[in-house]
């Protein structure tokens, strides 16, 4: 019994003195954190689709509503106005877990001179972007550019 005692004693100094550096895990984060902005710009066209150059003509002081949607939940809303460059940046940041997306959706809130809202503009992150660039914890910064497309009521420029 003595000897029996004995083992036992040692096993537990041994699993005592082997388990005594241990720390607490921490637990690691489970999402990458995404920084967005957004450039909204606006682009013009004549009624027949020909682009307008910028050198012509600019789209300033356009109502712009933008929406940063993050799997189709979480939100970020804005109305901005085009500044004289004829776009606008944004800014926000969402926690994304694995297999969600970000999308970045902006639309015109009235028209310019006499052209019109004709596509809104549209840009979509996905998972395995990110993942494949930044680790859980980690952070990614994206940058999207999203035209939205505006064409004149009159047959010409």
């Amino acid at each position: 019994m003595k000897k029996f005692l004995t083992i036992i004693g040692v096993c537990l100094l041994f699993v005592t003195l082997s388990l005594s550096g241990c720390e607490i895990l921490e637990e690691k984060e489970n999402y990458i954190t995404v920084n967005v902005s957004p450039t909204i710009s606006i682009a013009l066209y004549e009624s027949q689709g020909k682009e307008i150059s910028v050198w012509d003509k600019v789209a300033i002081g356009v109502p712009v509503h933008i929406e940063i949607i993050k799997d189709g939940g979480e939100r970020l809303t804005f109305d901005e106005v085009t500044n004289a460059y004829g776009w606008v940046n944004v800014v926000g940041s969402f926690n994304l877990y694995k297999e969600q997306r970000i999308e970045v959706t902006a639309e015109t809130r009235g028209g310019f001179e006499d052209f019109y809202e004709y596509k809104s503009g549209f840009a979509m992150l996905l998972w395995d972007t990110v993942d494949a660039t930044a680790d859980f914890g980690g952070t990614y910064a994206w940058h999207p550019t999203v035209p939205i497309e505006m064409r004149n009521t009159n047959s010409t420029y």
